[in-house]
């Protein structure tokens, strides 16, 4: 009787001892709202002046929100077309110092779209999806933290009502927990 006390104190106390992890890429930035809240944006590096920032796919349009320490010519090719074959859509648009949102329209073809960024020195690619409607981005930690501690809480619930059936004598079979 002492040992499945034990047991089941040892799985509460694992389930409910949830930990905070985050990670950062490098090239994060801090943004501060208007109402005063933070907001942590990722870019990604293309090459020593060029990042991306943000990349959606948005009503068959590629729409890339860039940063650029400098003016410069960047050419934007539609990489779907390459899957779909035929005439591939490049455009070549002036990208001002600061942060750019450039809208392309892109080629979609079994559920594949993309562009390719080309800055005269990194042909970068970009895969792009369409939006899921049930998880917006940006899926932050706090949000991995309540899957887990949801995930975790229902299975020790679960656990305990077996138990407690076995331990009462009301389910005479053995049942497989997992």
């Amino acid at each position: 009787m002492t040992s499945r006390v034990v047991v089941v104190g040892a799985l509460l106390l694992v389930s409910m001892s949830v930990g905070t992890v985050a990670a950062q890429e490098s090239g994060s930035t801090i943004q501060v709202e208007a109402d005063g809240s933070e907001r942590v944006e990722t870019c990604e590096v293309i090459d020593s002046q060029t990042s991306l920032c943000d990349a959606e796919l948005e009503n068959g349009s590629a729409v890339l929100t860039l940063q650029s320490d400098t003016n410069q010519r960047i050419t934007f090719t539609d990489a779907g077309a390459f899957v779909a074959g035929g005439v591939v859509d490049t455009q070549t648009r002036t990208v001002t110092e600061g942060r750019s949102e450039i809208v392309m329209p892109v080629t979609q073809h079994n559920g594949f779209a993309g562009v390719s960024i080309s800055t005269g020195d990194v042909l970068y690619a970009v895969p792009l999806e369409s939006q899921s409607s049930m998880l917006k981005p940006p899926i932050t930690s706090s949000d991995v933290q309540a899957g887990a501690a949801g995930g975790a809480t229902s299975v020790s619930v679960c656990v305990l009502f077996i138990t407690w059936r076995a331990v009462t004598g009301r389910d005479d079979s053995p049942e497989r927990v997992a």
